[in-house]
């Protein structure tokens, strides 16, 4: 099955959702709305494609993403991007790659296409297995793979036009996943595929010349597949003959259930809840940090086999992931190659650190650590920095406070700002018996960056007075 590089598709004014009201914390999708869908492609591609058995070298070196421009092939890649009635498509986003004698993705450039649709590649490594991606200022796309790229005197000459199919859902009868806005189907066939953002109904792109297969993402952590048997026809300009037709009542889900507020420190254990999985059905999981780019991906060793029943399972945001950006957790269908299901939920990663791990009663100490600040990107700070509580308690606590406003047994120490990166810390603090600290935050959007955080807690620290 060939994946796609990611093309994130703003479909919905819903942002995250968050278990908020604790009868609601085991079914509403922390993974929000396909806002933060992540199509398959790049990143994941080499993963996905490790075998049951391969070894924890063989998983790192395939996990590793492949990415950079290459400019010193032998070809010259020309061509022109269209709409499904022909007319020229200006200002898109063309990507060339191919894949390797292994398998892998390789990047290879992008450009934008001029007014009258046109794009040219200079630089382009010879192969039999290229692939040209066209993104759309409406987030939307299509993909031509199985493409050849040859050296002079060959012209390397294509038209990246797209069929479309209709499609239609149904939605949930379960009122905490049923309140989405839209949809993203991806498609795909024999020479291409598709990404659409669609609402109930309407007409999703195919590439020539055939379809037989889509996966409808719900939420970023929701999808359904849809099987069309035999390839089916379809030109360019064209609209195929079977439509997609699906049911979000079929769809599988993913979700991180624990800790209660998908936020903590690197190294948490995580609770996953396997949703509406058919029997023998399976999944592996993978994961990488929202930043840097150049993180490398954690592939799980698990695999997961539905026994057609809700399942949880445990998985552990490594210890180097990245504090103050998500953690995204995937879980993809590993029972056949058929599959390109792979959904994904979000952990958000945070830090609560002492300046002292145990203290004489009443001897000083200072809290720090940062905090997801949409905005915040690299070395690029947010618009402004967020406030935060530090709370405390003398008894163990058993998990994160359930409540946001009055969090029971938990006593308010202070309210302090963070930075523009997200990093706080406090004022001296004299614990006169073993005390265990938290520190709530609130969510934050950023337009420029795309960012969402969603409000929450970090891990809970203890410090010990001796």
């Amino acid at each position: 099955m060939k994946l796609r590089l990611a093309l994130v598709a703003a479909v919905s004014a819903l942002a995250l959702v968050l278990p908020t009201v604790v009868s609601a914390a085991s079914t509403l999708p922390p993974g929000g709305s396909a806002v933060r869908h992540v199509t398959a492609g790049a990143e994941q591609l080499a993963t996905q494609r490790a075998a049951a058995g391969a070894t924890a070298a063989e998983a790192a070196r395939l996990a590793a993403p492949r990415l950079g421009v290459i400019t010193n092939g032998p070809c010259t890649v020309t061509g022109v991007v269209q709409d499904h009635a022909g007319a020229p498509v200006g200002g898109a986003l063309v990507v060339w790659g191919y894949y390797d004698a292994d398998g892998d993705w390789i990047f290879g450039n992008e450009v934008e296409t001029q007014a009258d649709g046109s794009f040219t590649f200079d630089g382009v490594i010879a192969t039999t297995d290229g692939e040209l991606d066209v993104s759309l200022s409406d987030e939307a796309g299509y993909q031509a793979w199985s493409l050849t790229f040859s050296a002079p005197p060959a012209a390397n000459d294509f038209v990246l036009r797209p069929g479309i199919v209709p499609f239609s859902t149904t939605r949930s009868s379960n009122p905490s996943w049923d309140y989405w806005d839209g949809v993203v189907v991806d498609t795909w066939g024999s020479g291409g595929g598709g990404t659409t953002t669609l609402a109930e109904t309407g007409n999703a792109y195919v590439m020539p010349a055939d379809y037989d297969y889509a996966v409808v993402y719900y939420f970023s952590n929701q999808a359904v597949e849809w099987v069309g048997g035999s390839p089916i026809p379809v030109a360019a300009g064209g609209t195929g003959a079977t439509p997609i037709e699906v049911s979000q009542s079929d769809a599988q889900s993913v979700l991180v259930t624990k800790p209660y507020w998908a936020s903590g420190k690197p190294g948490t254990t995580m609770t996953l809840r396997m949703g509406n999985w058919p029997a023998g059905w399976q999944a592996r999981f993978y994961g990488y940090s929202e930043y840097p780019y150049s993180y490398p991906e954690k592939a799980y060793g698990a695999t997961y086999t539905s026994n057609d029943v809700t399942a949880w399972l445990s998985l552990t945001v490594p210890k180097n992931a990245t504090p103050g950006y998500d953690f995204q957790i995937h879980a993809y269908r590993s029972d056949t190659e058929s599959s390109a299901l792979d959904i994904n939920d979000f952990f958000q990663v945070c830090t609560l650190k002492s300046s002292k791990a145990a203290v004489r009663s009443g001897g000083a100490i200072r809290l720090a650590g940062l905090v997801p600040l949409a905005g915040h990107w690299g070395s690029r700070l947010a618009p402004a920095g967020k406030r935060v509580t530090i709370f405390k308690r003398t008894t163990a606590p058993s998990r994160q406070p359930a409540s946001w406003t009055s969090p029971q047994g938990w006593t308010k120490v202070a309210t302090v700002s963070t930075t523009r990166a997200g990093a706080y810390h406090s004022g001296y603090l004299h614990p006169r018996r073993s005390t265990w600290y938290i520190v709530r935050y609130p969510g934050s959007w950023n337009a420029d960056t795309g960012q969402f955080y969603w409000k929450a807690f970090t891990s809970a620290l203890k410090v010990r007075v001796y």
